[in-house]
């Protein structure tokens, strides 16, 4: 599967920034459930970044935000 940008609306909670709602293709998908949060994790072996199990649509679905460039 080829990997996009998304648009990713996120709050803060205890000092720390959580994904709530993702929007892909003009459709936005409410996360309900984080299920694993992976920090330091590398993209394509230049950036480094967080990955994030989410539950959406009861399907498993990661989420990578590169904290160098500061995209979803």
């Amino acid at each position: 599967m080829k990997k996009k940008q998304i648009q990713v609306m996120i709050i803060k909670y205890n000092s720390e920034e959580l994904p709530i709602l993702v929007t892909i293709d003009g459709k936005s998908y409410l996360i309900p459930e984080i299920a694993q949060k992976k920090e330091n994790h590398v993209f394509y072996q230049v950036s480094v970044g967080m990955r994030w199990k989410v539950i959406i649509n009861k399907k498993d679905t990661f989420l990578y935000h590169d904290m160098h460039n500061l995209k979803w």
